[in-house]
């Protein structure tokens, strides 16, 4: 009786094992996809940095020269 108890055990741990491999599988796959918006993401937002600081850049040279001027 142990025998066939351990078996019956094995047989749910191994269905058990399997659901779990499979759940694994796509939670790394979700997480590569995060991983992927979030690089977009910081891409985006250092070319949107370098922007602002192109603008301010150009909006301080406005401002001096209107001081120069006024």
């Amino acid at each position: 009786i142990k025998i066939r108890e351990i078996r019956e055990n094995a047989d749910v741990m191994s269905v058990e094992l399997e659901t779990a491999k499979r759940q694994a599988v796509e939670f790394q796959r979700e997480c590569d996809q995060f991983l992927e918006v979030i690089a977009q993401q910081q891409k985006e937002a250092s070319r949107q940095q370098k922007t602002v600081g192109v603008h301010r850049e150009k909006t301080k040279k406005e401002e001096l020269q209107c001081k120069i001027t006024a």
